[in-house]
């Protein structure tokens, strides 16, 4: 990103503009126009904070090839102003907009269809996906790999006798521990669907209706210790479950 802004401001520099602010988003997809650095951008023109906006290449700009056309051919000229990209000069005519556009657009999608491939493919032999390691556990040192975290790892067993004998657990937190398939060893391949439109968010599914396989992490109570505590939230669930086969 670094070398991206230092191109950008020789470019400035070699044609006698002056620079009125830099604005990045390092790590967000350009594949929606919800980024905080890109919003910043838009405010500061709509105040008239520039006539120029300076890009490497109209990806860099947004990759949903239909807003990034009406971006180019109405906002920014109602605006007041123009968009020049160091790698593709004043960016072209309509055509070539659009051309350069639906191909970025293209990329962004085929990329993710491959990384959402690779992470199904993973999640399917059972591998652990997710940013937030659940309690009870700690990671193993290995990639996607977890173990019993000790003193926390017996807390969640007991929880799970105490409820399946008759204890009555209302809280949010014993709730999300004791209708977690992952102590008993499974992983969900899904958790949210993807969004109908490029730029949607993402749909969560629910718990009682996600698909879950055997995963790579060792257990913290029986299938059958969890089906019984489970079956307490979750009465009029379809089943039955992987868990309550046993």
């Amino acid at each position: 990103l670094e070398v991206q802004v230092a191109l950008l401001r020789r470019y400035a520099a070699v044609n006698g503009w002056t620079e009125g602010g830099i604005y990045r988003d390092n790590g967000v997809s350009g594949t929606h126009f919800r980024r905080p650095g890109f919003t910043a951008m838009m405010a500061a023109l709509e105040q008239g904070g520039g006539q120029c906006v300076v890009v490497k290449d109209l990806s860099r700009l947004g990759r949903d090839w239909i807003e990034t056309g009406r971006l180019l051919e109405e906002v920014f000229p109602a605006l007041g102003v123009r968009v020049c990209t160091v790698d593709e000069g004043n960016g072209g005519d309509m055509l070539d907009r659009a051309l350069r556009s639906i191909s970025h657009d293209f990329y962004a999608r085929d990329l993710g269809e491959k990384i959402s491939a690779s992470i199904g493919a993973r999640r399917r032999n059972g591998a652990f996906w997710g940013k937030a390691v659940p309690f009870g556990y700690r990671k193993s040192g290995e990639k996607h790999g977890l173990i019993p975290s000790g003193e926390e790892a017996e807390q969640v067993k007991m929880l799970f006798f105490r409820c399946a004998a008759g204890e009555e657990m209302e809280g949010k937190r014993e709730k999300t521990i004791l209708t977690d398939p992952v102590y008993a060893g499974y992983v969900p391949l899904q958790k949210n669907l993807p969004p109908a439109y490029r730029g949607d968010r993402y749909h969560p599914i629910p718990p009682e209706e996600r698909v879950y396989v055997p995963g790579q992490v060792p257990a913290l109570v029986s299938a059958e210790l969890f089906g019984v505590v489970w079956r307490k939230f979750y009465p009029h669930a379809a089943g039955p479950f992987p868990w309550e086969k046993v």
